[in-house]
């Protein structure tokens, strides 16, 4: 009989229970505790039928051992997990190369062969199943790595250097073997100028030799390190690498996504790389995952702090991490991420100096699109960059909303189908904001039972797409049948292309649905507690749609939506006003003006003019700065300055000081200070020794220490350039320090 088992041995005792008393592998699970238990019984049983050639029942044990098993993966690849797992290698290999004829592109199954053909140090056999790996799913970086492996085994250095390049581009961590792998293969091919290169950025994040090892452990593991020595070694930027963040890495969606639609697909720019921010990469579009073109790094990953420091182009609509600087000769387009129908920055509430990280990316941004008039106005007084942001400011539409405009209606039945809908009844969407009650922070669960419960007597498929933290909330309710939650993998804006009325309450999504036409029912059932909590920028006579504050009210605007959905006078003003520029093709628009300068499509907007722009910093304001500080201000502003100043968010924690500065009023920015100082290890060193003894040592000291305040300067302000700047905190080093490191005015 042919053996097709390796190594483990079935004991004799096991073989004569099975085989000789003729029992079913049944009949010997007595004892088992677990699952588990009970898999690995049907299993030894399984190998006990196949050493004796009882073919039938030795795969019904090895069905049964798959059924019951609690190890990773078998449910997706079957026993031949198993068998890996046991060390049964050839039965292991038979068993993945049978699940592959099933399905020839389950691509981990691929990889999952080929690295146990490696690790049985069969290299050659193993390269055509990472390589089919690879080829239709580039995500990962070990992927690439161990094909890397293979090919340098067999000695073709051509193509094992070509797949540490890949696993360079991909991976997450830093791993200065890969580096030194790589420049093995380069020096073996001849090229030593690269293979130096690479020796050399292997050992980016070395121990200077005046660091002790503790402090050097402490520094290295903040990504802000990290980041500034990555911002001081990569010294070239990618002429042709954009970098994408959409809401801090969760989706490839957003403005950002809107634009990247467009240039993904554009034969200008069929030379870029393109490099994503995402957190969960089983998130990742399918459609995506095979380009070679597209990296996904995770958001304050090695590799985010590396392509950050790398690529020309950088595209976001919320905030990049804090110790982020853009460089110069980068280019920063920030789409913002909504119309503020909600306050925000420094008109919310215990918000009166505004929002440190939000301010700091206007003023990084080289280019800021806003969709309309009401914005550009909105956006200066909120976060502080009246007349002193250096962007260039377009009103454009929202790229995001070309996918909801766009879409024919194949699409359209297909996102329907996907959540089994096809009934051809009126599609109607329920997205409100994220709500807490006042009283005790939790949601009003209870409440949106019995709304949801009414809208579904509605003859209507009614989606609900609500916070994350509600559909966690809500995910053991038996709903109606009518009550539909889509799935996360369908974004906001691709849903509503479906959709044929909108639900909402202070969501800002509801903008992005006037561009449709459609009818809006703005369900406003705690329209004062609510401004009052949280404020608002609109009356409730300025909403487009229909008005609900009840659930009586709810269920008929809703039905007179579907018997009447015709825009009214009000409503199409409405688009004119927030919406004037969603046409359908605001991706194209907007890329054309950031990538190539071309203002067509786009409403470019001036600065604020003033005499002159002063900027006082004032870290706490001690009690003896803040009167003549006020005084000063008043004085500069009579003169037509404008006013900035810095200080630390504690400032507000003193009642009388809080109220001399919000006493200023809106013509007067206040930039808080947020922290996220990056500093390379040599500037660790520099900064700890002069704060210790108050002198430089060396030059080098010196010269490391106006590094990282100068861009300190830069992170804080960006290109924006004072007249004058007045520091207030003279006795402090870390405030007199960027003083004296300022960008000077031209």
């Amino acid at each position: 009989m042919k053996r097709f088992f390796s190594r483990k041995k079935v004991g004799k005792d096991k073989v004569n229970e099975l085989i000789g008393e003729k029992k079913s592998s049944q009949e010997v699970i007595k004892k088992a505790a677990t699952k588990q238990e009970i898999s690995n019984e049907h299993y030894q049983a399984a190998l006990a039928f196949a050493e004796n050639g009882k073919e039938q029942e030795a795969q019904e044990a090895f069905a049964n051992a798959v059924e019951y098993s609690e190890e990773k993966d078998v449910k997706d690849f079957g026993v031949g997990v198993i068998h890996e797992s046991n060390a049964q290698w050839d039965l292991a290999i038979k068993a993945y190369k049978e699940k592959i004829t099933e399905n020839d592109s389950d691509f981990q199954l691929l990889y999952k062969l080929g690295v146990l053909l490696k690790k049985l140090n069969r290299p050659s056999d193993a390269v055509p199943y990472i390589e089919k790996a690879v080829e239709g799913d580039k995500v990962f970086s070990a992927w690439y790595y161990n094909l890397a492996r293979c090919y340098e085994d067999i000695e073709n250095y051509k193509l094992a250097a070509i797949h540490y390049e890949n696993t360079i581009a991909r991976q997450q961590k830093h791993r200065p073997e890969i580096y030194r792998r790589l420049a093995f293969c380069l020096a073996e091919l001849g090229d030593v100028t690269a293979s130096l290169e690479r020796y050399r950025e292997a050992d980016l994040y070395r121990i200077p030799s005046n660091m002790s090892e503790k402090l050097y452990e402490k520094s290295i593991s903040e990504p802000s390190v990290k980041y500034a020595m990555c911002y001081e070694y990569y010294k070239k930027l990618d002429e042709n690498m954009v970098f994408y963040e959409s809401m801090s890495g969760s989706s490839m969606m957003g403005n950002p996504g809107g634009i990247f639609d467009y240039i993904f697909e554009n034969a200008d720019f069929a030379g870029f790389t393109h490099v994503w921010v995402i957190n969960q990469f089983d998130s990742i579009p399918k459609k995506y995952r095979d380009k070679e073109n597209i990296i996904f790094v995770k958001r304050n990953s090695d590799a985010y702090v590396k392509y950050i420091s790398v690529a020309k182009y950088l595209i976001c609509d919320s905030v990049f991490a804090q110790y982020i600087v853009r460089k110069p000769g980068q280019k920063y387009l920030h789409t913002t991420h909504g119309i503020y129908y909600k306050t925000v920055g420094r008109q919310s509430a215990n918000k009166e100096v505004g929002v440190a990280i939000s301010t700091r990316n206007y003023l990084q941004a080289t280019h800021l699109i806003v969709p309309n008039a009401f914005m550009v106005e909105q956006q200066k007084i909120a976060y502080s960059i009246k007349a002193i942001r250096s962007a260039q400011v377009a009103i454009a539409g929202y790229p995001r909303i070309d996918i909801t405009l766009n879409n024919d209606n194949e699409v359209k039945k297909a996102i329907l189908a996907s959540m089994k809908i096809d009934n051809g009844k009126p599609n109607v969407l329920y997205a409100p904001t994220w709500r807490v009650t006042s009283k005790d922070n939790q949601f009003d669960v209870e409440k949106l039972l019995h709304d949801l419960e009414s809208l579904a007597s509605i003859d209507a498929n009614i989606l609900f797409r609500g916070h994350p933290i509600t559909r966690s909330v809500l995910k053991d309710v038996k709903m109606p049948s009518n009550i539909v939650m889509p799935p996360g993998d369908i974004s906001t804006n691709l849903l509503m292309s479906a959709m044929d009325i909108l639900i909402s309450d202070y969501s800002s999504v509801f903008f992005d649905f006037i561009p449709t036409e459609k009818p809006i029912v703005h369900y406003l059932y705690d329209l004062e507690e609510y401004r009052s909590a949280r404020g608002l920028n609109l009356s409730e006579e300025e909403l487009p749609g229909f008005i609900a504050k009840s659930t009586d009210e709810l269920v008929s605007a809703v039905e007179q939506g579907i018997r009447d959905n015709k825009p009214s006078p009000h409503y199409l003003a409405a688009k004119e006003r927030f919406c004037p520029h969603d046409k359908g093709h605001s991706g194209k628009d907007v890329a054309l003006w950031f990538f190539k300068g071309d203002t067509n499509s786009v409403e470019v907007t001036q600065n604020d003019k003033y005499e002159k722009s002063d900027l006082f910093l004032g870290g706490l304001l001690k009690d003896a700065e803040l009167p003549k500080m006020v005084t000063d201000v008043k004085k500069r502003q009579a003169e037509s300055h404008i006013i900035t100043a810095m200080m630390q968010g504690g400032v507000l924690k003193d009642q009388v000081k809080k109220e001399s500065i919000v006493a200023l009023g809106a013509e007067v920015n206040f930039v808080p200070y947020g922290p996220g100082m990056p500093k390379t290890l040599n500037e660790i060193v520099a900064i700890r020794d002069f704060e210790k003894n108050k002198t430089f040592h060396t030059e080098s000291f010196k010269k490391h220490y106006a590094s990282a305040y100068s861009r300190e300067w830069r992170r804080l302000f960006g290109d924006t350039a004072f007249d004058e700047v007045i520091n207030l905190e003279k006795n402090s080093i870390f405030w007199t320090s960027l003083f004296n490191n300022r960008q000077l005015p031209k």
